[in-house]
């Protein structure tokens, strides 16, 4: 697909603005509409960039579109989706995929029909940080992997608009946010064999969403990984790292990673800002849209981390641990 790409965003709420907003300023890309349920939201990001605004996602269709970007509650990302891969548009969908295997599996089946790029956002494999550490890890720098674990603590998020975040039914679950650390862990681990996880809950009376959970991922490679999540956590804490037979490599949002090897040598590793990784991210789909060549993360990197989502919250109610694939 060659010439400028006619774009639009659905989702005017969260990243959507930014994503309207970038997308607008790129060379080669032609934002058309936006759209939100709230015709004031949307309305004011159209205002902004001089574009339509709507409030329904099939009326961004009818525009003759070669992409959009999803940015609305996940329970919502399914029929979007499906819908834009039907009429032959590349489609970005926001994390989490969706809260059910079933949608993720609705959303792969029509992008591939319809031969388009369906691409996932996780961010966080398009901040310079993670891309060296990752290339870090290929290149043998510390030795097999053998660990890999994150921390994502915090103080309860935005309710969002009606409150959706409020509710399992429309969230999911605290790891809508982590999902992203998640999916760090799959993206420098490789396949999951089986989960271990535990939750708490009760902690906000106004929520049936859990207040943490702990998720253990044994890789099919005999490495271990785990993830820990809170949203009761207001002192916040963020932090990454792998292990090896080499060495190790630590990072948080605070500081750079630093590698050190067993046999004590340090090195400060150096890195782009991370406030490049959406417009990098962005520019890799817009790529794909224009080539039609396979997104990095795609939809099935969506399903995956769902999938050990799933088996976290199975693990914490019925014990022991979940055998992969579910």
């Amino acid at each position: 697909m060659a010439g400028t790409l006619r774009t639009g965003v659905v989702g005017c709420g969260g990243l959507g603005p930014s994503e309207a907003k970038i997308s607008h300023e790129m060379d080669g890309i032609e934002l058309v509409g936006v759209v939100d349920v709230n015709i004031e939201s949307a309305q004011a990001v159209a205002d902004e960039h001089g574009v339509k605004a709507f409030t329904s996602h099939k009326e961004l269709l009818n525009e003759n579109l070669d992409a959009v970007l999803v940015v609305t509650p996940t329970s919502t990302h399914r029929e979007i989706c499906v819908d834009a891969a039907n009429a032959g548009v590349a489609v970005f969908c926001e994390k989490p995929m969706a809260l059910k295997l079933d949608d993720c599996d609705a959303m792969i089946e029509a992008a591939a029909n319809n031969g388009v790029p369906l691409m996932l956002g996780f961010v966080m494999r398009y901040w310079p940080v993670y891309v060296e550490v990752h290339k870090r890890l290929q290149n043998g720098d510390i030795g097999d992997l053998k660990l890999a674990w994150s921390t994502r603590l915090s103080g309860r998020p935005p309710v969002g608009v009606g409150e959706w975040r409020l509710s399992r039914e429309l969230v999911g679950g605290t790891w809508s946010s982590s999902v992203h650390e998640l999916d760090l862990l799959l993206w420098m681990g490789g396949p999951v064999a089986s989960v271990h996880g535990n939750a708490t809950f009760g902690t906000f009376a106004n929520t049936d969403i859990e207040d943490t959970f702990i998720s253990t991922l044994n890789y099919t490679n005999g490495a271990i990984g785990s993830l820990h999540s809170s949203q009761i956590y207001p002192a916040g804490a963020s932090n990454f790292g792998i292990a090896g037979t080499k060495g190790a490599i630590h990072l948080n949002r605070h500081s750079g990673p630093v590698l050190v090897t067993h046999d004590g040598k340090r090195e400060e590793i150096e890195s782009e800002p991370n406030s490049v990784g959406m417009h990098n991210q962005l520019a890799a789909f817009y790529d794909c849209a224009r080539n039609g060549t396979t997104p990095m993360p795609d939809g099935h990197d969506g399903r995956r981390a769902l999938e050990v989502c799933l088996a976290t919250f199975m693990s914490a109610e019925q014990g022991g641990d979940i055998t992969l694939p579910l």
